[in-house]
């Protein structure tokens, strides 16, 4: 039976992030061996895919821009 690992919040155009990215994605991989990854991603170049040797799924994690009003007018009604 396949295992299916969601990841949230890779956050790429960094090396060190894109190493750590891929270096737990080989963990998984060789331990459990028959894995898929969905990775729910954020780059400021919306466009950048990384390249996986594992069977990975990439979406952005893009709010709508009303959605970003909606949380900042609760944080102000929060504080």
């Amino acid at each position: 039976m396949k295992k299916h690992i969601l990841v949230i919040n890779q956050h790429g155009e960094n090396r060190s992030d894109e190493v750590a990215m891929q270096t737990m994605l080989e963990e998984f991989q060789s331990s459990l061996k028959n894995v898929e990854f969905t990775l729910l991603f954020q780059f400021r170049d919306r466009d950048l895919r990384l390249e996986y040797d594992q069977e990975v799924e990439d979406l952005p994690m893009i709010l709508p821009l009303l959605d970003y009003a909606r949380l900042l007018i609760f944080t102000l009604f929060k504080v």
